[in-house]
């Protein structure tokens, strides 16, 4: 599709929730990160603090787009951070309307003159790839192609992997999920435990999540979540929250204790929900990013997944970087 001469932004205001919904559901590259719910249970358990800032965009050839944006108010609203998407999920825009390049490039233009701002590329928008993002910085998640169907995905599978699974299950390591209110807290306290150890070797990346966002996601019901959970003679040993969209699924957060590792849970836990999402007909499994750390880098290239470019615009005004010296000082 080829973007006419002179193409420009020619409307821009603030998105309608029906709008919203309905891009989400009609756009290929959507994932749930994009949608209304997830800026909702943020907004649920900040009280307001974060809320949907979400614009619907219109071009001069008549195309338009959404834009999901939530905005966080620091300082008595002094500072205005703006997530796309919130908790570093994927972000940008979503359209019913096949976009080009042109169209992404005055998109990232526009997302780009906010003044405090956190954007993750999403990388499964065909037409954003090709596009330099000004103060970017390289990132990647690591994606489980299924479009083959199991058989496919279980050939790309290698022997390390395979390996673990036959000890996890020698071991009665067993997989499920889950709807129990009495295991989605053992789940946080397993994500407390990782917690802990994450802070001990000096990989946690801010205060961490609350209980009442995971309470939030519970009681949400939401039929685009769900809770994996590998227990070990019954006794939860490693969980991986799940959020499904369109063709993605997303391991969005995988919490365990160190002590069951031996048995190796988490990879009986993520061949499950691969196997799982394939079954269901998802054309992808995204294991999210993975900080930089190349045992998970190694655990994920095992499943078979391979990485996508996913980069990370970070904009901070001086009040806000005083705001968050501040704000250290006192956690």
């Amino acid at each position: 599709m080829k973007s006419p001469a002179g193409l420009r932004i020619a409307g821009i205001r603030p998105a309608e929730r029906n709008e919203w919904d309905r891009a989400c559901l009609n756009c290929e590259y959507a994932t749930f990160f994009h949608t209304p719910a997830w800026v909702d249970l943020f907004a649920k358990t900040t009280g307001g603090a974060m809320a949907p800032a979400t614009e619907a965009i219109t071009f001069s050839d008549g195309l338009s787009a959404i834009l999901p944006l939530a905005r966080r108010r620091y300082l008595g609203g002094l500072v205005r951070l703006y997530w796309s998407m919130p908790a570093h999920t994927f972000g940008g825009w979503i359209s019913e309307h096949p976009l080009t390049a042109e169209h992404a490039r005055l998109l990232a233009g526009h997302l780009g003159k906010l003044q405090d701002l956190q954007w993750r590329e999403n990388p499964y928008d065909p037409a954003l790839a090709s596009i330099a993002l000004p103060r970017a910085h390289r990132d990647f998640t690591h994606t489980v192609d299924l479009s083959g169907g199991i058989s496919a995905v279980e050939d790309r599978f290698d022997y390390a992997h395979r390996k673990a699974v036959r000890k996890a299950v020698a071991s009665g390591v067993t997989v499920a999920e889950t709807e129990l209110f009495e295991e989605w807290e053992s789940y946080f306290s397993l994500y407390e435990a990782s917690r802990a150890r994450w802070k001990e070797r000096r990989i946690a990346r801010g205060g961490g999540y609350p209980h009442s966002l995971f309470t939030a996601i519970y009681e949400s019901r939401n039929e685009g979540r769900k809770l994996w959970l590998a227990r070990v003679n019954g006794i939860p040993a490693a969980g991986i929250l799940c959020f499904y969209w369109n063709c993605h699924a997303v391991a969005w957060l995988g919490a365990g204790k160190a002590e069951y590792f031996m048995y190796r849970p988490n990879n009986l836990l993520y061949e499950y929900a691969i196997r799982h999402a394939a079954g269901q007909g998802y054309r992808w499994f995204d294991c999210n990013p993975s900080a930089g750390l190349r045992g998970v880098i190694e655990f994920k290239e095992h499943l078979g997944a391979v990485s996508r470019q996913s980069r990370v615009v970070e904009k901070k005004t001086a009040l806000r970087r005083a705001a968050e010296r501040v704000r250290s000082l006192f956690r």
